[in-house]
């Protein structure tokens, strides 16, 4: 690119990098996974709703923190290993990745009297991401999420609690595109930014000593995060301010479950309504350049199933499977998120209670799903897009 004037030389930078930033941009976070924070209900397909019976109900629903008995600490952590496909090289061609994301929790909660418990979650790590190696250089991708709720449940009645939370969420994202107009150059862009707006609140119904019920809402959190961008084109640097917004939806969830076999058999199912079709559009500015990207994505249904069976006393199996609605739709597919295909999990897990300890593991299997595209709108490449994945996840719980 020949030298230009100042003024010039800056809009054409700021343009540059805008058209690369906006193609990478994600409106809208459809992560469901938070829920996950209890190990032990994500063996179970996920089933959170009136089956979280430690401090990480935080995660799901506030209310179910009634189930501390004095004091208890809940800890866990996992690894995603994530397989994506996508034409990042141009129309109908195939760029992969694989990655692993890496995730936890850690949570606590004290009970103050004989109807209120109040407890405390960090969720220190949660997030994505990606890299591919195109023909015109590196494509990437990674964002995140951390963050902390205070809350407290308050016993109605035996049979009855509520519950609400407060969360402050700090998020982030880093990103790397190739540019190929006006000359071929790079973007690296970081951003970070907090949302001090986050609550939940949640219901939680008893009706007898075999059946439990958990109905919740978690607000949306939409956290504007601003950076630098760094851009190159054609031997030249430039660094600009920018700013965009990173999001997650509303969710609704209502579920339960029922104790067979004296309490040896556990079943539970849960849907969940993630609300991504309420989210405002994206505002993305670098230097003197804006962008508003609409927010198309649908909103989703997410149904949950799952069991658990103790051998023994102190030995426990599970298993169960979710299913998500289209995430994203054929018209706006991402080359980072899902594609435009319906998703479903396949979990199964373990449990082992040792005195006031109890250890759970999980491993969660989501097979290949795919889709063509054939004429996006958003910016992205027509062609396929896939992914996969499987997770493994430990926790630990201890309680007085």
């Amino acid at each position: 690119m020949p030298h230009l004037p100042a003024t010039r030389r800056a809009r054409y930078v700021a343009a540059a990098s805008l058209v690369a930033a906006a193609a990478l941009a994600t409106p809208a976070r459809a992560s469901d996974e938070v829920p996950s924070a209890d190990t032990r209900a994500y063996s179970m397909g996920g089933v959170s709703q009136g089956n979280v019976y430690n401090p990480a109900a935080l995660a799901s629903n506030p209310a179910q923190l009634d189930a501390i008995r004095r004091y208890a600490v809940h800890a866990s952590a996992g690894l995603a290993f994530v397989y994506a496909d996508a034409p990042v090289n141009g129309p109908n061609t195939n760029g992969h990745f694989s990655t692993i994301d890496a995730g936890g929790t850690l949570s606590g909660a004290m009970r103050l009297s004989d109807r209120l418990v109040v407890g405390l979650l960090l969720l220190p790590a949660s997030g994505t991401a990606g890299d591919y190696d195109t023909v015109a250089g590196k494509l990437s991708l990674t964002d995140y999420l951390f963050e902390g709720a205070l809350g407290a449940s308050f016993a109605i009645s035996d049979a009855v609690s509520i519950g609400a939370e407060y969360r402050v969420t700090y998020a982030g994202f880093h990103q790397m595109a190739p540019i190929a107009q006006p000359a071929p150059g790079s973007i690296d862009f970081k951003a970070s930014g907090f949302n001090f707006l986050g609550f939940g609140v949640g219901l939680h119904v008893r009706p007898d000593d075999q059946t439990s019920i958990g109905l919740s809402y978690r607000s949306r959190v939409v956290a504007g995060v601003s950076g630098t961008a760094h851009t190159t084109i054609a031997g030249q640097t430039a660094s600009l301010d920018g700013e965009t917004s990173l999001a997650t939806p509303d969710r609704i969830a209502l579920g339960g479950t029922r104790d067979f076999l004296d309490h040896r058999l556990v079943l539970g199912a849960e849907t969940g309504l993630l609300l991504q079709a309420a989210l405002p559009s994206t505002t993305t500015t670098i230097g003197n350049q804006t962008i508003v990207a609409p927010n198309e994505r649908p909103s989703i249904w997410n149904p949950r199933v799952g069991g658990e069976f103790w051998v023994t006393p102190a030995f426990a199996i599970r298993a169960g499977g979710a299913l998500y609605t289209y995430q994203t739709s054929a018209a706006t597919p991402s080359y980072f998120s899902e594609p435009p295909a319906l998703d479903f999990l396949i979990t199964a897990g373990a449990g082992l209670r040792l005195g006031k300890v109890s250890l759970d593991g999980v491993v969660v299997y989501e097979p290949l799903r795919s889709a063509v595209s054939d004429d996006p709108v958003n910016g992205s490449a027509p062609g396929r897009y896939a992914r996969a994945s499987y997770t493994l996840g430990a926790a630990a719980n201890f309680e007085l």
